[in-house]
């Protein structure tokens, strides 16, 4: 069998990229594509690193299932206080 680091560096492979083409979901995935083509599958810890810059977790944000109280409703449109201007113009000299 091919070493990774030998497989990795002659075919250029960046494994972040390669996971997500090829949409390997766990480490046991990528064993058994790399046994496939005859290559010792990297440690997994290397796998564990290139997956996390490949997938990142995305935290999850929980619905808000409360409705708001009546006095955090607001329907009225904000009143508008337009100063007026003095009707006197500025001479000018």
């Amino acid at each position: 069998m091919i070493k990774w680091e030998f497989f990795e560096k002659r075919r250029n492979i960046d494994l972040s990229v390669w996971i997500k083409d090829a949409n390997i979901e766990n480490y046991e995935q990528l064993v058994e594509i790399l046994d496939s083509k005859g290559v010792e599958p990297p440690p997994k810890s290397y796998f564990q690193a290139a997956y996390a810059v490949a997938v990142p977790k995305i935290e999850k944000v929980a619905p808000v299932t409360e409705e708001p109280k009546e006095d955090e409703i607001i329907d009225k449109k904000p009143e508008l206080r337009l100063e007026r201007r003095s009707s006197k113009r500025k001479k000018q000299k």
